[in-house]
């Protein structure tokens, strides 16, 4: 089952070289080469070349709307990335989160053998498991996709399980993100089972943004002396363009209208707080959050020291829990569904997220980050990222050029949008 390959809806064309050998790709902003032979041993799983194409067909088609090119031969030179095949943990593993994409060198490993065993799979297709899990590791160190940035639509809240009580305070909004499911950053703990991996999963809203953020968004380093509410830094919020890969759902051929922003900042002292402003309107839906702990590292698996293939630390070392609180220009918290906009855990980590928050008036908002202080000492002080984006989705109002295609350059083809699936499994190689 071959994948769809979208365009933007602004009409652009995006290239994408899917190539056997080609060692240089110059205008890529991240190089992704799939090593399927490298760490393969006698008895494991042996792709063959043309499982080893139609792999890098169907990821690149999930990233096709963003600046991403894989190869199947290893570069000589330049900054790349690496999935290694028929290594490491059952299943699959990814670099510490890398929000931003700062890491062009980061590393996945995908390891389907025990899956392989018909006895307790029976329905399992090589080709399409392997290409789920590549797309869905890549996810963390392209973009710093998180698993529930599956859940969708945008302004359904969150999808149970986890449930609203996995987050602390438990979350207040909407449990009603039915679409969840069908985004490739959804995991077995929302339900999916593993013979899912061969259906039409597709990026979501939220990995849309967060991955155009993480190639062209704008951030801002935290100022000094912005402790207070008379002292909080002003933030303003920057247009992002963000292409729409959603095949099906509510929001599907929409053009998304998203302004976003980025802060680096840290926490000195225990009683530190900072504060930061933007100005909002009513109805505005906000998605923001603080990540520290995420951007430590998310290893708690043992690793081969002699093959250190995923890196143990990310790029934050010194991470705080953190809270977050939403003010209005009175000083009172925002109203969150039935309670108030505060966050202290979000239900995978430490960190803290407000999701789908619908602004009640026009005003000047201020976010609070403070550390928790009944958590850990070490983890009162330390460095952290904030995150934040408005989002709407409304009917495009651009006619797509007739015949708008995709060049798979490498290897002279064209696969157009209007396509009927994405995916080519094992099974179905036509």
């Amino acid at each position: 089952m071959r994948r769809k390959i979208l365009t933007r809806l602004a009409g652009a064309t995006t290239t994408i070289a899917l190539t056997l050998g080609m060692t240089n790709i110059a205008e890529a902003t991240q190089l992704v080469y799939l090593d399927f032979e490298s760490r393969t041993d006698p008895g494991e799983y042996t792709y063959s070349a043309t499982e080893q194409q139609t792999i890098l067909e169907n990821v690149a088609a999930d990233y096709s709307l963003f600046d991403v090119e894989f190869t199947l031969k290893k570069p000589t030179s330049g900054d790349f990335s690496t999935v290694f095949y028929n290594t490491g943990i059952l299943g699959a593993l990814a670099d510490p989160i890398d929000f931003r994409n700062l890491d062009k060198n980061d590393n996945v490993i995908i390891n389907i053998n025990f899956f392989l065993n018909p006895d307790l799979f029976p329905e399992i297709d090589p080709v399409a498991l392997s290409s789920f899990l590549t797309a869905h590791e890549l996810g963390h160190i392209l973009g710093g996709l998180r698993h529930r940035d599956s859940f969708g639509p945008i302004g359904s809240g969150i999808y149970n399980p986890p449930g609203a009580d996995a987050y602390f305070p438990t979350y207040p909004g909407p449990v009603a993100a039915d679409e969840t499911l069908a985004h490739l950053q959804v995991i077995p703990e929302f339900g999916i089972g593993i013979n899912q991996a061969n259906e039409e999963l597709f990026l979501s809203e939220r990995s849309a943004v967060r991955l155009s953020f993480s190639e062209r968004g704008k951030l801002v380093s935290e100022e000094a002396e912005n402790n207070s509410f008379a002292t909080a830094q002003e933030l303003e919020l920057a247009q992002l363009e963000v292409p729409n890969p959603l095949l099906t759902g509510k929001n599907a051929g929409k053009e998304f209208l998203v302004e976003a922003i980025a802060v680096t900042g840290s926490l000195d002292t225990p009683e530190e707080t900072d504060f930061f402003s933007f100005s909002g309107k009513k109805g505005e839906l906000f998605n923001i959050e603080v990540l520290s702990t995420v951007l430590q590292s998310l290893i708690d698996v043992p690793l081969d020291p002699e093959d250190p293939i995923i890196k143990e630390e990310g790029r934050i070392t010194d991470p705080i829990d953190p809270i977050i609180s939403i003010f209005d220009s009175n000083g009172d918290l925002v109203p969150y569904y039935d309670s108030v906009a505060v966050n202290n855990d979000e239900y995978e980590l430490l960190d803290s997220v407000i999701i789908d928050l619908i602004l009640p008036k026009d005003d000047t908002y201020f976010i609070q980050v403070s550390s928790d202080p009944t958590c850990c000492i070490d983890l009162a002080t330390g460095d952290y990222e904030l995150f934040a984006y408005n989002f709407e989705a409304v009917e495009s109002k651009t006619v797509p050029e007739p015949n708008s295609a995709i060049a798979l350059t490498a290897i002279g083809i064209s696969l157009f949008a209007t396509a009927k699936s994405r995916r080519k499994s094992k099974k179905s190689n036509s």
